[in-house]
């Protein structure tokens, strides 16, 4: 508010706002303390362990802090809960509670979800709480390498990203106890266990997952403004019996990623795509293509990288592997392994540029390619119509109800 004294002395005072959807319009403004910066955000839904089986759902919008007290004191952090209500007609709050506050030792860098339990990246630990309608208690926790910057939940798999240090992949476990107890959510057996990471070094600003099927890839992108795509695949001799994650692919894209969203593709049944946003305002798409489409446009991205003229004379290849030139000071990765194949992942700005081709340009590469005109732009439209409707997964938490 305005009465602060802070403002008085020219004190910066961060806050929270909660706008309405329709028209952006500010509802309500939370205030934070004193040196303190809002960090990570996120609506999830806990389940209250106090309630009998199926326990109880509740909404909250939950809110991670970071408090700097300057080079002579540790960065603490806070855990902010909100519940809110709104009347659908007018789109103002009915009720707004800043209901439940917890300070960390460490500034919080992530939230999530899982299993309807809060994950909390505190610096370089992954604590897990649940809820029992009062407080939040710890249940379970993951020592990442140094400091954890982006966190995504799949199921009952974690995606962790670090600041230098790459991804690690955690499977989160629970178990009934035995024997005759009180309370048997609060009772159970909860771990984090490390599966794999990748040992590379990268610094991960961002990260998802993406899914085509029963493959499961997780995506992340360092401060080289580079994409990663990796897989976990334990039956692979290079992986260590599963304990290094498997480099699929690497691309350059030129820009800094800071946020990525997990969102279901439009007509499909169970394909995923990373929903990527930029610090420049601008958002891509990482998706996945069926076997047919992809192995098509792969032959037709090759041919157009060699015969068609490219703005400057530069070559759209050599653009997208940049990232082997990148220095470590600069955010760039070191690879070490086997160059990586660039037949995994297709260049999206190179292949809508076939559309702006003469049609006789258009018939003679897809001729060249083993296709028709008619096909590719079929596919084109296919993707086109999936990328528009690509949507939140049904049935997640929902800050308003």
């Amino acid at each position: 508010t305005s009465q602060s004294p802070l403002r008085w002395f020219g004190a910066v005072v961060a806050q929270v706002w909660f706008l309405r959807e329709q028209d952006f319009a500010t509802v309500w403004k939370y205030e934070l303390g004193p040196s303190e910066r809002g960090v990570a955000a996120q609506a999830v839904a806990l389940k209250n362990i106090n309630t009998p089986r199926p326990c109880q759902t509740s909404n909250f919008f939950v809110v991670g802090t970071s408090v700097g007290l300057g080079e002579d004191y540790p960065c603490l952090g806070r855990i902010l809960m909100f519940q809110l209500k709104h009347d659908p007609h007018s789109g103002g709050l009915t009720q707004r509670d800043m209901l439940y506050s917890r300070e960390f030792r460490g500034p919080i860098t992530a939230v999530e979800s899982l299993e309807k339990c809060l994950l909390v990246a505190m610096g370089s630990k992954l604590l897990l709480h649940y809820w029992d309608g009062a407080k939040l208690t710890e249940a379970a926790f993951f020592d990442a390498p140094l400091l954890i910057t982006s966190l995504n939940v799949i199921k009952n798999f974690v995606l962790l990203g670090d600041v230098h240090k790459s991804v690690s992949f955690v499977r989160y476990v629970e178990k009934e106890r035995e024997g005759q107890v009180m309370n048997p959510e609060r009772e159970k057996y909860r771990q984090l266990l490390f599966m794999s990471k990748d040992h590379d070094q990268r610094d991960i600003t961002a990260s998802e997952f993406v899914t085509d099927g029963k493959k499961l890839g997780l995506l992340s992108c360092d401060g080289g403004q580079s994409l990663h795509l990796f897989q976990y695949d334990k039956d692979d001799p290079e992986s260590w019996q599963g304990k290094r994650l498997m480099p699929q692919a690497s691309f350059f894209l030129g820009v800094d990623v800071r946020c990525m969203r997990r969102l279901k593709l439009g007509g499909a049944t169970n394909r995923r795509a990373a929903l990527i946003a930029t610090v420049h305002g601008s958002v891509g798409s990482f998706l996945p293509l069926g076997d047919a489409g992809f192995a098509v446009l792969s032959k037709l991205c090759q041919l157009m990288q060699r015969k068609v003229e490219h703005p400057c004379g530069l070559n759209p290849r050599a653009f997208r592997r940049r990232f082997l030139q990148v220095p470590r000071n600069l955010g760039g990765s070191r690879h070490y392994g086997p160059r990586l194949s660039d037949a995994k992942v297709l260049d999206g700005d190179l292949l809508w540029s076939f559309q702006w081709l003469s049609r006789t340009k258009q018939t003679k590469l897809s001729a060249q390619v083993g296709s028709s005109r008619a096909e590719i732009m079929g596919i084109f439209s296919t993707v086109a119509e999936q990328c528009s409707r690509m949507s939140l997964e049904t049935g997640g938490p929902s800050m308003f109800w």
